[in-house]
């Protein structure tokens, strides 16, 4: 008996109509294309990922290694607004200016920059920590004008741009650590974090090959737009690798007023 029903499903095969093989055809072609298609796809995407890899931006390559308290209150917001003051105008960030090769920035994801002036074939970065801070000495420089009804020494368009920094800044860094709630308390005061070492960054961006010899001169203060800005890169030290380049071109050209 099965012979016989074997026999009756192979000669039901043979006979199958012509439009009925031609489907069977088409749905056979279609599936090897799709099947080569997905096959492509996970290869590109394997080469995308690994290129990823190799094109993800490390610099400092800093760790969540260092163990730093969270603190309510510190004396950066004390009562005290000339002990306040001092100690945020003592933070620099205008050292966040580096140089970087051109093939080192292409082998690290970075985008092209504007030109060093003390070096062919280097560009200028600003390392994005001393970005944020600088935009927060900002802001909070505008908020004591406005307290104190002194005119306001940047632009309302500067201190928009400076929170959206922040805010972008704040939605890559995505800190998940969860802050207690104490009643009382400020949320979070006292709990541990596991924080990058800023004392090794500004270590980093002081190295005499990558500092661009940078400072803002007057970090509150518009440059106007016939202001000489080369006079922020003036700042190389003696060890510096372009010490000898900026003095050869101040001592030929001499020094202009940032300010216009």
């Amino acid at each position: 008996m099965a012979g016989e029903l074997y026999q009756l499903i192979e000669d039901e095969d043979k006979e199958s109509p012509a439009w009925l093989k031609a489907h069977r055809s088409q749905l056979a072609r279609m599936w090897t294309f799709f099947l080569g298609a997905l096959i492509l796809s996970i290869v590109a995407n394997l080469i995308q990922v690994s290129q990823y890899r190799k094109m993800k931006i490390k610099c400092a390559e800093l760790r969540r290694s260092t163990k730093l308290t969270f603190q309510g209150n510190t004396e950066y917001s004390s009562a005290n607004e000339t002990r306040a003051d001092g100690l945020w105008d003592d933070i620099s960030t205008g050292i966040g200016a580096i140089t970087l090769t051109k093939q080192f920035a292409e082998s690290h994801g970075l985008l092209d920059a504007s030109p060093f002036p003390w070096a062919n074939n280097q560009g200028v970065y600003f390392v994005q920590g001393f970005h944020e801070m600088h935009c927060l000495k900002t802001i909070r420089k505008s908020l004591a004008q406005h307290t104190h009804n002194i005119p306001q020494s940047r632009s309302a368009s500067h201190i928009a741009h400076c929170f959206d920094v922040l805010r972008q800044s704040i939605l890559c860094a995505v800190n998940d650590t969860p802050m207690p709630v104490i009643a009382g308390r400020v949320t979070g005061d006292g709990q541990v974090m596991k924080c990058r070492n800023w004392k090794q960054l500004e270590e980093w961006v002081s190295e005499p090959e990558r500092s661009a010899c940078y400072r803002f001169v007057d970090e509150y203060r518009e440059v106007p737009i016939n202001g000489s800005l080369i006079e922020r890169y003036a700042f190389c030290g003696n060890d510096s690798l372009y010490f000898d380049t900026m003095k050869r071109f101040f001592e030929m050209w001499g020094h202009q007023s940032l300010f216009g």
